[in-house]
């Protein structure tokens, strides 16, 4: 493991050091150690600012596909350790099974390996390079920025590894044709965010997985999105979005769409917010893979306080274009303000309705005049339960469901004496205002 302050100019031997470390590693705490010296002395060769002081990406290549992004962009994914780990040792063993299949033949020949979206780093292949020779690996490199190709070009001279090169291509991935005869054991291609969002992935294995070998292997192999609901310490798993792998990839490519679209019926439970999880896990290669929350490919995004109806049905369908991603339909409950008569909320006059107007404040539902109008009997309800205003609507703005409400009124200990006086006042004032208003 070496320090930043060693590498004031890197040389193949610091590459291949970092790189038997780094498949060596088992953290991403190890591995961040490992790559930002690296990272660091890959940007001075490339004459490359990873983080500019003004920002704004303009490099970027939107495609018909989805967002290219930008070379500084591409370069400070490496920034992410337990992503490069993981492609870096998965991406290896990959490569090792194939070297070891095809350079054992009778008729040995390399692993043609094409690499779609380098970078202008190559980051997740060319640390693996000089590990291979000419003879056992041979890579076709495709980036739609010249910029990130002349980049890498100058990396792979100084590393003395262009030699394991047979093309250096610039062209959009999900267009790209390669020569007739020309067939990958291996297509790499880490083009994509979380859920598979705004990049092209999607498009690109299912354009290139044709020009695999019979025995070939997307990298990653396999990238599998699910859902959740999460609501009061409760999980449930819905189950799969989508599985993007070899076998989908080409069923895409015929026009099979009914691979991105899903429905699940949702359980049965209290009536409330919940949470939708959608889940994103990436099988590298074989028992390579990244799981749920372990890199920023795998963070569990949210849709936070839906009000769904128990037992309706999630619709889910991922739209491809210049901005790919999820369209997420769900049957939303519209529930009525209750009267004040209805008791649900522990017995207590109001209050169920009380706490209704609580949840729904700020919505669709909210009707005005009639909010204000009560305010003196909400004021009430609390005041003669012994609650108070303030610390009252403090409490039921937190509770999200009815059970909650109920367990905060049993812990008041009021006898069912005690509840009946004070909801014949509470009705006694509400009769008072009803006839004030149609005088």
């Amino acid at each position: 493991m070496l320090p930043v302050s060693t590498y004031s100019t890197l040389h193949t031997a610091d590459l291949v050091s970092f790189a038997k470390a780094i498949l060596q590693a088992d953290s991403a705490g190890v591995a961040k150690q490992l790559l930002d010296p690296v990272l660091h002395g890959l940007c001075q060769l490339t004459e490359l600012e990873l983080h500019p002081a003004i920002f704004r990406d303009t490099e970027a290549t939107d495609t018909a596909n989805g967002k290219a992004v930008s070379p500084i962009t591409a370069a400070q994914c490496a920034e992410d350790p337990e992503r490069s780990r993981v492609f870096m040792q998965g991406l290896y063993q990959a490569i090792t099974d194939k070297v070891s299949r095809y350079n054992t033949a009778k008729n040995g020949r390399p692993v043609q390996l094409l690499y779609a979206g380098t970078g202008p780093f190559g980051w997740l292949l060319l640390p693996l390079l000089p590990l291979f020779s000419p003879a056992q690996l041979q890579v076709t490199l495709l980036d739609i920025h010249p910029q990130s190709m002349h980049r890498l070009t100058k990396l792979l001279q100084h590393f003395n590894v262009a030699d394991r090169i047979a093309m250096q291509v610039v062209a959009d991935a999900t267009q790209w044709q390669p020569l007739p005869e020309q067939r990958f054991d291996l297509i790499l291609s880490e083009t994509m965010k979380h859920m598979l969002q705004q990049e092209p992935q999607v498009a690109i294995f299912s354009h290139l997985q044709q020009f695999l070998t019979p025995d070939g292997d997307l990298i990653p192999q396999q990238i599998i999105l699910s859902a959740a609901l999460r609501w009061a310490q409760q999980h449930h798993r819905l189950g799969e979005l989508f599985r993007l792998s070899r076998s989908n990839a080409a069923r895409l490519a015929t026009g099979d769409t009914q691979l991105l679209q899903a429905q699940f019926t949702l359980p049965h439970f209290e009536a409330g917010p919940v949470d939708l999880a959608l889940d994103t896990e990436i099988v590298i290669y074989s028992e390579h893979r990244l799981q749920q929350n372990q890199c920023q490919l795998t963070l569990t995004q949210y849709k936070k306080a839906l009000y769904p109806k128990p037992g309706s049905v999630l619709y889910c369908n991922y739209a491809q274009g210049t901005y790919p991603d999820w369209h997420i339909n769900i049957t939303r409950l519209r529930p009525t303000l209750a009267a004040s008569d209805d008791l649900r909320a522990g017995g207590i006059f109001h209050l169920y309705r009380l706490w209704q107007k609580t949840q729904q404040h700020g919505s669709h539902q909210r009707q005005e005049n009639t909010h204000e109008q009560e305010w003196s009997l909400d004021k009430a309800v609390l005041e003669l339960c012994g609650i108070g205003l303030h610390p009252g609507m403090q409490q039921l703005y937190q509770y999200q469901r009815l059970s909650e409400v109920i367990n905060w009124v049993h812990s008041w200990q009021l006898s069912e004496t005690a509840k009946q006086q004070i909801n014949q006042q509470l009705q006694q004032l509400l009769h008072n205002q009803q006839h004030t208003a149609l005088q």
